[in-house]
C-alpha cells in the first residue's frame, strides 16, 4: 500500500511538471497614435523560452517616450517569459510651446522663447523678469514660479507671463512690547504684531504672541535679531501656517541680501524639498524704527517647513539635524547632541524634551550617519544612494560651493530623514557670512574650492567620480538660475534702495568695519557699492566654477 501512495505522488508530482511546461503565454504589444509596430505584436510564448523581437517605427510629428514598464528602446524582445503581458507604447506629438509676456513694458522672458517639444524631457528653461514697477505674478496655464523648466504638452500652446503694477513698497512689521526691551535669546516676552504698507490679504494687526532674541555670533550684534511666537498659527505673507518664525538682522552682511539670494535660489532648485519663506521688511518695535530685516521660518519640522514625521516613539521616525560644532557649549552629549565621525550634531527633531524621545532614536540615526559615511567611502553610486537622497546633497553642494559658505563645514548645515527614507541634504541657512563676507581664511576670494575641503559630507562625496559628473552636469543646468540671482541684485537696488538707506541711517556702519566683513567690503561706503560689490563677486564666482567644473 505504501509503495502505491508514493508512486500516485510521484505521478502527480510529473504531471503537474508537465503542465507548467506546456503552459502557453500571451505577449500583446500595443502602441498609441503616432507610431506602429514592425514584428508579431500578439505572440504566443511557451513558459520560460523567449518571444520574438519586435521594432517600434516612430510617425513623423510624433517622439517616444518610453513603454509601460520603463524601457525605453525602441526594439525589445522578452526573455524568460512565465505571465501574460501586456505592454504599451506611450507616444507624444511633436508641438510647438512659445513664451510671450501679457505687456511688452512689464518684463522679458529669459531664455528660448519659441521652442519644440521633440522628447521627454520638454522644454528647456525659461525665466520671467519683472521690469521696474511691475512684478511678475504668475504664468497663464498658472504656475506661479518665475522659473520654470520641462514643460511636456500635446498640442502646440502659447504660455504668457503675467505682470501687473507693484502697487506696494517693502512692507512694514510693527513689534509693541509694552517698551520691555528683548534682553534674551532663552526668555520670551509678551508682544503684538502688525503688518502694513502690503497686499490687503497680508495686513495684520495687534496679533498676540511673545518674542525673544536668537542667534549665536548675530546675538551680540548691536541690530537685535528676534524670533517670534504666535499664541495662534499664522500664515505671513501666505508663506505657509505656522506659530514660529525669526526676523533675520543680516547686521553684518552690509549688502543685507546674501541670505535672500541663497534662498532664492535653492527655491529654483528641484533637488531640494523645502526652503524658507523669506520676505524683506522693515521693522518697527515699540516705536522706534530698527532697519530692514529677512522675515524667514524657523528652522523646524511642520506640513509647511521640514515635512517629515514627528512626535513618535519609533525609532525609524522623523529626524532634522544640524552639524555644529557649537552643539557641545548648548547641550548634553548622547541626550541633545551626538558625534559621528568626529563631528557633533544638534538633534532638532525629534525634540529631545519631549516624551517621545529614547536613547535608541540618538542611537539609530547615530549609526545611520555613520553607515551613511561608510557607504560613501565605498565609492559605488548604487551603495551610496541606499543611504542618501543624491539629488538634494547636488543642489545643496552647489549653493553652499557658489556662495562660498564660511559656515557650511562649523554650523548651520542641516540633515534631515522621513520615516523609511534615505538622508537629504538641507535645508541651506545662514548665508550671511558668505560670498567675500569674511576675512578668514581665503573665503573673501571667488576663487578656490571651500564646501568640498571643509565639510565632510563633500570632503568623501566630491572624490566619488559619478557624484562629482552629476555636479558638473548640474551646475551646467542651473546657470540660468544662478545667472537670475545675480541679475536680481539689479532689481534690488532698484525696488529696496531707499528703504536699505533708511536702514544704514538708523545703523551708520557703511565705511566702518564690522566683524567678519573684508577690506574690500569696508571700503563699500554706498548701498549701490555694497550691491555691486556681490554681484560682481557672484559673477566672478560663477564663472570660475564654470572653469574648474568643466
Amino acid at each position: 500500500m505504501k509503495k502505491i501512495i508514493i508512486s500516485f505522488i510521484f505521478l502527480t508530482l510529473i504531471f503537474i511538471v508537465g503542465c507548467k511546461a506546456s503552459t502557453t503565454y500571451n505577449i500583446e504589444y500595443i502602441c498609441e497614435e503616432g507610431a506602429h509596430i514592425e514584428g508579431d505584436a500578439h505572440q504566443k510564448v511557451k513558459n520560460g523560452e523567449n518571444g520574438k523581437e519586435i521594432e517600434l517605427v516612430i510617425e513623423e510629428g510624433y517622439y517616444f517616450d518610453s513603454w509601460s514598464d520603463g524601457l525605453e528602446t525602441l526594439t525589445r524582445s522578452e526573455t524568460n517569459v512565465t505571465k501574460n503581458l501586456t505592454l504599451t507604447a506611450k507616444i507624444k506629438k511633436v508641438c510647438k510651446v512659445t513664451y510671450q509676456v501679457s505687456m511688452k513694458e512689464a518684463g522679458s522672458i529669459a531664455g528660448e522663447l519659441n521652442q519644440v517639444i521633440k522628447d521627454k524631457n520638454g522644454t528647456t528653461q525659461v525665466y520671467a523678469r519683472a521690469n521696474r514697477g511691475f512684478k511678475f505674478v504668475k504664468w497663464s496655464d498658472g504656475v506661479t514660479s518665475p522659473f520654470r523648466r520641462g514643460d511636456i504638452y500635446n498640442e502646440d500652446v502659447i504660455i504668457k507671463a503675467i505682470f501687473k503694477y507693484e502697487k506696494y513698497d517693502i512692507p512694514v512689521i510693527t513689534i509693541d512690547t509694552n517698551n520691555v526691551p528683548v534682553v534674551s535669546k532663552e526668555d520670551y516676552i509678551p508682544m503684538n504684531l502688525s503688518i502694513s504698507n502690503t497686499e490687503d490679504e497680508y495686513i495684520l494687526s495687534n496679533v498676540k504672541g511673545k518674542i525673544r532674541g536668537r542667534g549665536n555670533s548675530t546675538w551680540g550684534m548691536p541690530k537685535t535679531p528676534y524670533k517670534l511666537k504666535f499664541e495662534k498659527k499664522q500664515n505671513l505673507f501666505g508663506g505657509g501656517s505656522s506659530k514660529t518664525w525669526t526676523l533675520i538682522a543680516n547686521y553684518c552682511d552690509k549688502s543685507l541680501i546674501r541670505n535672500y539670494l541663497a534662498y532664492e535660489l535653492s527655491s529654483m532648485c528641484s533637488g531640494i524639498d523645502y526652503t524658507t519663506n523669506h520676505i524683506i521688511v522693515e521693522v518697527v518695535f515699540n516705536q522706534e524704527y530698527q532697519g530692514v530685516y529677512l522675515l524667514c521660518d524657523q528652522m523646524e519640522v511642520g506640513k509647511t517647513r521640514v515635512n517629515i514625521e514627528e512626535d513618535s516613539k519609533d525609532i525609524n521616525t522623523g529626524y532634522l539635524l544640524e552639524l555644529d560644532n557649537r552643539a557641545p557649549e548648548e547641550g548634553v552629549v548622547n541626550v541633545d547632541y551626538f558625534y559621528s565621525n568626529g563631528i557633533p550634531y544638534a538633534i532638532k527633531s525629534p525634540k529631545t524634551d519631549s516624551e517621545y524621545y529614547s536613547t535608541a532614536q540618538l542611537e539609530y540615526i547615530k549609526e545611520y550617519l555613520n553607515a551613511s559615511i561608510d557607504a560613501i567611502n565605498i565609492k559605488k553610486m548604487e551603495v551610496i544612494k541606499k543611504y542618501i537622497d543624491v539629488d538634494s546633497f547636488v543642489d545643496t553642494y552647489i549653493i553652499q560651493e557658489l556662495f562660498k559658505n564660511c559656515d557650511v563645514g562649523y554650523s548651520s548645515f542641516y540633515l534631515y530623514k522621513d520615516k523609511g527614507g534615505v538622508l537629504k541634504a538641507g535645508p541651506i541657512w545662514d548665508f550671511d557670512i558668505s560670498s567675500g563676507n569674511c576675512d578668514y581664511s581665503d573665503s573673501d576670494t571667488p576663487y578656490y574650492y571651500r564646501t568640498r575641503n571643509v565639510n565632510i559630507w563633500y570632503q568623501k562625496l566630491m572624490n566619488v567620480n559619478d557624484f562629482y559628473e552629476l555636479v558638473k552636469k548640474r551646475y551646467k543646468e542651473l546657470q540660468p538660475a544662478i545667472e537670475s540671482i545675480i541679475l536680481k541684485c539689479n532689481d534690488i537696488l532698484v525696488n529696496y534702495k531707499n528703504a536699505f538707506e533708511r536702514n544704514f541711517e538708523k545703523w551708520p556702519i557703511l565705511g566702518i568695519y564690522v566683524w567678519p566683513n573684508t577690506e574690500e567690503i569696508v571700503n563699500c561706503k554706498t548701498v549701490e557699492s555694497q550691491i555691486y560689490y556681490l554681484s560682481n563677486w557672484l559673477s566672478t564666482r560663477n564663472q570660475w566654477l564654470l572653469g574648474v567644473l568643466e
